[in-house]
């Protein structure tokens, strides 16, 4: 007979830990960890998740995430308010990953009053990446708000416009948001902030924005502007154009 504890474990281990250390070296810690504490499930995961280290805690809620376990739910969301980098950073992939409605409408009311920089990114993370690209309205009018408000910060403002364009490519472009939206975008091509010109012409791109093709044209010309792990703005507003014409 196979050990439930083993199965349960084997199985999330095995096909997630990294190749490469120190990554790998961590998870296999974690595993001794929850053998130790006899964790054979992901309702035993979360009874014991208060008891876990650090790196159990952070691996607890990517169990959580590939499993879609719902009943992680408040845990999640408390530690995606909490000042650990590397815990809320989890949380936001998990409840994006889970993408539950309870969960949604707590991260939207949060996001409203949220004054920290890092909790606000977070929040914002969850809600560009949620359930990959779903197309909710309220996401997308989240999100439109924070690339269309100037007093926005700037890292908020480009991670929204990549967001838009995951949540807006099935968007009726006769609306309003719609309409707002890639006018905003648009205009921000001539934004100081390189990252964010950078995601205003990959969304552009991304949403298929006829309109934008000489700015995009003008860009890929003129715009030389290196963005960390992205590359330069010339060749994404390149590959934007080739997006849009074919």
């Amino acid at each position: 007979m196979t050990d439930p504890q083993n199965a349960f474990l084997r199985s999330y281990f095995e096909a997630h830990t990294p190749s490469r250390e120190p990554a790998s070296w961590l998870f296999r810690e974690v595993r001794a960890e929850f053998v130790r504490l006899n964790i054979k499930s992901d309702a035993g995961l979360l009874k014991a998740y208060e008891s876990f280290t650090e790196d159990g805690k952070f691996v607890a809620l990517c169990i959580f995430a590939a499993h879609r376990y719902r009943p992680a739910g408040g845990v999640l969301f408390r530690e995606l308010q909490c000042d650990n980098a590397k815990l809320s950073g989890a949380a936001s992939g998990a409840i994006a990953s889970i993408g539950e409605e309870r969960s949604l409408l707590r991260v939207i009311r949060a996001l409203r009053v949220e004054t920290r920089r890092a909790a606000q990114l977070n929040m914002l993370s969850a809600l560009c990446n949620w359930r990959a690209g779903s197309g909710d309205s309220r996401i997308s009018e989240v999100l439109a708000r924070v690339v269309m408000n100037a007093a926005e910060m700037d890292e908020a403002r480009a991670m929204a416009a990549e967001g838009l364009a995951n949540c807006l490519y099935r968007c009726d472009r006769r609306t309003k948001v719609f309409r707002d939206v890639v006018r905003t975008l648009m205009q921000l091509l001539d934004h100081p902030c390189a990252s964010l010109r950078c995601c205003a012409v990959y969304a552009l791109g991304e949403l298929r924005v006829k309109q934008a093709l000489s700015q995009l044209r003008e860009v890929a010309a003129n715009d030389g502007a290196m963005c960390p792990g992205i590359g330069s703005i010339r060749e994404e507003a390149l590959d934007a154009i080739r997006h849009i014409d074919g």
